[in-house]
């Protein structure tokens, strides 16, 4: 697993940078998205084959960039696992 997490208000998270994703350093991500006061707003649990088709890479910051929003959440291999947190 390779955990990712942000605080963050806007519909369209940018996650950090996910570095060595060719080397398959993990086989799921989660990704939690946290309010302003930590309570957990989203958190979705992505296989690694839907990282590699989702996130973009970026030179300048030597890695794969992934944007959680709607259409993220809706695709295949990417698991909403909020109710773990309820």
């Amino acid at each position: 697993y390779q955990i990712k997490g942000r605080c963050d208000s806007s519909n369209a998270v940018q996650l950090g940078v996910i570095r060595n994703l060719d080397q398959h350093g993990f086989d799921f991500l989660v990704a939690l998205v946290f309010n302003e006061d930590y309570s957990i707003r989203h958190a979705v649990k992505i296989s690694h084959e839907a990282v590699r088709s989702l996130a973009r890479y970026r030179s300048h910051q030597n890695g794969h960039i992934l944007t959680l929003n709607r259409s993220t959440v809706e695709r295949d291999g990417v698991e909403d696992i909020l109710y773990l947190f309820s």
